[in-house]
C-alpha cells in the first residue's frame, strides 16, 4: 500500500499524543477503509468493516491501549444496522413500578432481554442503531437490576457516560442497586450514581458523629439527589465470560469516559464588574421550577448562562445574554422564529465558532416541544422535550455534525404520553373553540371539528382519566348556571363517546359561574368566562 505523509512539526499536542496516535493508525489499518483525527484533546475513529465481530475486536484493542474518555468512535460493521450518534439510551422507572424504555440498541436479543430484565414495561420505544460503546449489553443489563431495586429513578447512557439517579426505599435496596453496577463492564467503572435513601458504606457517620449532629433534621426523602455523584469503587475486572443464556457483549464499541457531575458553579460569561464583597449573608437561591428539574437529571444545568435560548410548550422562544455583534443578534433572532432581541447584548471574547454553535443550538431548539439552550463561556448545553421521535433524532445529528459537537452537553427525551396529552389539549383549551347555541347546551357547528381534533389529542394517552369541567359567564340566575354548565360538560363527552373515546375515562362536571377567569361586566370578558376545561390525569 502507498502512504503519503504532509504532516509538519508543530508545539501544544496532548500529552498522549505519541501513544494514541500509534494505537490509531493501528486501528485504521484494521479497516476497510475509514479516517483517522485530532482536533484539539478530541480523536476520532470513523470507517467501514465486514461484520459486527470485527468491529468489536478493533475497538476492544484501541480501548486497552488509550484514554476512551478523548475518543469518538463510529465504526460501521456492513453486517449491522447503521451507526448513530450519539448513542443513547434510557431506562426510566415510574413509583408504580412501570419502566419505560428508549433510545438506541444493538441487536433484537439484547432489545428483548432488555424488556425481559425491565420487569413492567410500559412502554419501549428502542431502535436497532451500531455505536455502542464497548461493554454496552453488560451496563445496560446491570443498569436495569439496580434500577430493579430502586422506588424509581432512571439508568441512562448519555453519549459518553452510564448514570444511574433514583430513590430507594431503605438503605439495603440502595445497596443492591449499587452492588448491581458492579455487574457492568470494567466492574462498574463506567457508572456514576446518584441515590437518594441510600448512603454508601464508607459515608456512614460514626456513633460519636452521629451524636454530634442528632440536633440536625434529617434529609427529606423527597430531596433531589446531591449534584456530585457517588462512583462506584470496584475490583479488578473479572475475566469469566458472561453467562451463555445472556447477550454476549461481542458487538461492542468504544468504552464511555466518567464525567463526575459537579457541584461547583460553572463560569459564567459577564460584561458587569465584580460586587464588592458583603457582610450580609447570600440569598439562597429560588427553587427550580419544576418542569427545569426534569430536564436536568444528567449533567444539572448552569444557574445562569452567557448566552441562552428557552422555549416553553407552544410559546415562542426567548432569547438573551451575550452575541458577538448586534448584526449576529438580528440574524439569530430570524432564525428562532422572528422573536425579540432586545435581551442580546454585544460580548467581547467569544469563540470563534460561536455563530454556528448558536445556530446549530437554535434549528435543535427550534423542532423541541420545549427546552433550553445555553453556553457558560466553555460549553453549550442543550435540553429538551418533544412529543415525537423525529425532532430529537434531527436535534441529535445537528449537534453531532459540528466540529465541536462531541464536546457539548446534550439530553432530549421524548414526553411520555400523557405529558404529550396534556400540553396538545391545553393549546386546544386555550383557543375556547369549544362553543354552544345561545343558552343552550347544543355544540355550534363550528365546534364539531373541534370535538373531532380532541377526540384524535385523547387518543394519544388511552389508560389516562379525563374530567369535562363547564363553566359559565355571570349572566342568568345562579342555579340555572349551574345546571346549564353541566349540561354542555355532559354534551362534550357524549360527543366524546360517539367518537371512540371510552365512557370509564370521562368525567363531566359543572361550575356555572363560581369561576370566573375574566371581568363579566364586559362583553369580552363574558365570552372568556364561557369555557370548558379539561384536566388529564393517571386516575
Amino acid at each position: 500500500e502507498q502512504a503519503s505523509d504532509s504532516s509538519v512539526l508543530g508545539a501544544g499536542a496532548p500529552d498522549d499524543f505519541d501513544a494514541s496516535a500509534e494505537a490509531g493508525i493501528e486501528a485504521l489499518l484494521a479497516l476497510d477503509e475509514g479516517s483517522l483525527a485530532l482536533n484539539g484533546n478530541r480523536w476520532t475513529l470513523t470507517g467501514e468493516v465486514a461484520d459486527a465481530a470485527s468491529r468489536a475486536a478493533i475497538q476492544t484493542a484501541l480501548g486497552d491501549k488509550v484514554t476512551v474518555a478523548n475518543w469518538q468512535i463510529a465504526v460501521q460493521a456492513r453486517d449491522s444496522a447503521p451507526v448513530v450518534t450519539p448513542y443513547l439510551w434510557s431506562a426510566t422507572k415510574a413509583p408504580d413500578g412501570g419502566v419505560e424504555l428508549s433510545g438506541y440498541v444493538p441487536d433484537e436479543g439484547l432489545r428483548s432481554f432488555a424488556a425481559v430484565r425491565a420487569g413492567t414495561v410500559s412502554r419501549d420505544t428502542t431502535a436497532l442503531a451500531s455505536g455502542e460503546p464497548a461493554g454496552f449489553a453488560d451496563d445496560l443489563l446491570a443498569g436495569l437490576e439496580a434500577l430493579n431495586n430502586l422506588s424509581s429513578g432512571r439508568a441512562l447512557f448519555d453519549g459518553s457516560r452510564w448514570i444511574l439517579t433514583g430513590e430507594a426505599a431503605t438503605q439495603e435496596q440502595g445497596a443492591a442497586a449499587a452492588a448491581a453496577l458492579l455487574k457492568g463492564s470494567r466492574d462498574g467503572a463506567q457508572w456514576t450514581s446518584a441515590i437518594s435513601g441510600f448512603t454508601p458504606q464508607a459515608e456512614v457517620p460514626s456513633s460519636s458523629e452521629a451524636a454530634m449532629s442528632s440536633s440536625e433534621a434529617p434529609p427529606s426523602s423527597s430531596e433531589e439527589p446531591a449534584a456530585s455523584s457517588e462512583e462506584v469503587v470496584t475490583p479488578a475486572p473479572s475475566s469469566e465470560p458472561p453467562p451463555a443464556s445472556e447477550p454476549s457483549a461481542a458487538m461492542s464499541s468504544e468504552p464511555s469516559s466518567i464525567e463526575p457531575v459537579s457541584s461547583e458553579p460553572v463560569p459564567e460569561l459577564s460584561s458587569e464588574p465584580a460586587a464588592a464583597p458583603s457582610s450580609e449573608p447570600a440569598p439562597e437561591p429560588a427553587p427550580e421550577p419544576e418542569e427545569d428539574r426534569a430536564l436536568t437529571m444528567v449533567d444539572p444545568l448552569p444557574a445562569r448562562f452567557g448566552f441562552e435560548a428557552a422555549r416553553e410548550s407552544g410559546q415562542p422562544i426567548a432569547l438573551k445574554g451575550g452575541v458577538p455583534a448586534l448584526d449576529v443578534a438580528a440574524a439569530l433572532g430570524a432564525l428562532a422564529g422572528d422573536v425579540p432581541i432586545d435581551a442580546l447584548l454585544p460580548q467581547a471574547g467569544l469563540p470563534a465558532d460561536f455563530v454556528r454553535s448558536a445556530a446549530a443550538g437554535l434549528r435543535a431548539l427550534s423542532g423541541l416541544t420545549e427546552g433550553r439552550l445555553g453556553f457558560d463561556g466553555s460549553r453549550w448545553w442543550l435540553r429538551g422535550v418533544s412529543d415525537k421521535a423525529a425532532p430529537l433524532d434531527a436535534a441529535r445529528s445537528e449537534i453531532a455534525a459540528l466540529p465541536n459537537g462531541a464536546d457539548w452537553s446534550v439530553f432530549v427525551d421524548q414526553l411520555p404520553p400523557l405529558e404529550v396529552c396534556r400540553d396538545l389539549v391545553a393549546e386546544l383549551e386555550r383557543r375556547n373553540a369549544i362553543v354552544f347555541q345561545s343558552g343552550s347546551a347544543t355544540l355550534a357547528e363550528t365546534s364539531l371539528p373541534v370535538i373531532d381534533e380532541l377526540a384524535t389529542d385523547l387518543a394519544i394517552c388511552p389508560a389516562a382519566s379525563v374530567h369535562v369541567e363547564g363553566h359559565t359567564d355571570a349572566d342568568g340566575a345562579e342555579d340555572l348556571n349551574l345546571a346549564l354548565s353541566v349540561a354542555r360538560a355532559e354534551t362534550v363527552v357524549e360527543a366524546l363517546i360517539a367518537r371512540g373515546v371510552a365512557i370509564e375515562r370521562l368525567y363531566a362536571e359543572g361550575y356555572g359561574e363560581s369561576r370566573p377567569i375574566a371581568d363579566n361586566e364586559t362583553r369580552d370578558g363574558k365570552a372568556q368566562n364561557r369555557r370548558i376545561v379539561f384536566s388529564i390525569s393517571e386516575e
